[in-house]
């Protein structure tokens, strides 16, 4: 089967986990891919973060494609100080001059606003 480029979403914190805990949970999900492997790499204000406070998965979709996801945890004084939050995939249809990327405004103050980059 020839090989499909991700369909890739970024999904923010709930409004319920920055209520009730001191963490931000962002999740980052690439879909409807193949092959199957996939780098989902995350950056804060630019700064690429650590692997440590990132949690991976993938699973095969009945069409023979595939979905890999990724969550991302940060402080909840990062959320309220704003920050951008951008999910990159590195897959081999993608040509790394214009990455596949998504990005978010953090913060209580900018209200969450989602923004979007090479969709």
């Amino acid at each position: 089967q020839p090989p499909r480029t991700p369909l890739l979403h970024l999904f923010p914190p709930s409004p319920q986990q920055l209520h009730t805990r001191n963490e931000a949970t962002l999740l980052c999900v690439a879909r409807h891919m193949r092959p199957q492997h996939v780098r989902l790499r995350w950056a804060v204000d630019g700064q690429a973060q650590d692997l440590q406070q990132q949690l991976e998965a993938s699973e095969r979709e009945p069409e023979g494609t595939f979905t890999s996801w990724s969550m991302l945890s940060i402080s909840s004084d990062t959320w309220q100080r704003g920050a951008w939050v951008t999910c990159q995939a590195d897959h081999e249809t993608v040509d790394p001059s214009t990455p596949l990327e998504k990005s978010v405004e953090l913060g209580l103050r900018q209200g969450g606003k989602v923004h979007f980059f090479s969709i």
